[in-house]
């Protein structure tokens, strides 16, 4: 992602990180505020709640670029390539990062019905901010979610 600077060094640059000004706002908010202020937990709160409305609204659709698509993509800009020209591919995927998103095919080979994006989310937040009041049932749903990326 751009904004973490990963763009440094390279003439060319493909961000599948969604919006790079996001990521920048969210990487100043993580830095700068206390965790435990009032600021950073109303953020927080509001944050939450725009995810979930936005994951309603694009459905089971990832933020994050799918690997395959990220190869394929990859692929083609590998055989634009003149022969004889030095060039460097770096893939970054994001499919095994939480929150883990994985496609309906794969969750169904580790858990009864699938789960949506938004409920995935939830549950990253929840392990990355909150793990102790994660249930063993969601620390089970989550290793699941992560065995099926």
């Amino acid at each position: 992602s751009g904004s973490y600077h990963f763009d440094r060094g390279f003439d060319t640059m493909h961000d599948a990180s969604g919006s790079a000004e996001a990521g920048k706002l969210k990487q100043f908010v993580q830095s700068n505020l206390n965790k435990d202020g009032i600021l950073f937990k109303t953020i927080e709160r509001i944050y939450t709640k725009v995810d979930a409305m936005w994951s309603t609204t694009v459905g089971n659709e990832s933020e994050y670029e799918r690997a395959a698509s990220l190869n394929r993509r990859a692929l083609d800009w590998i055989y634009e390539r003149e022969e004889g020209e030095d060039w460097f591919v770096w893939l970054h995927y994001m499919d095994v990062h939480h929150p883990y998103e994985a496609p309906e095919e794969y969750q169904r080979q580790f858990l009864d019905e699938p789960v949506g994006i938004a409920e995935c989310r939830r549950l990253s937040r929840k392990g990355t901010h909150h793990p102790e009041e994660v249930t063993d049932e969601e620390w089970e749903l989550i290793r699941n979610l992560y065995d099926a990326e």
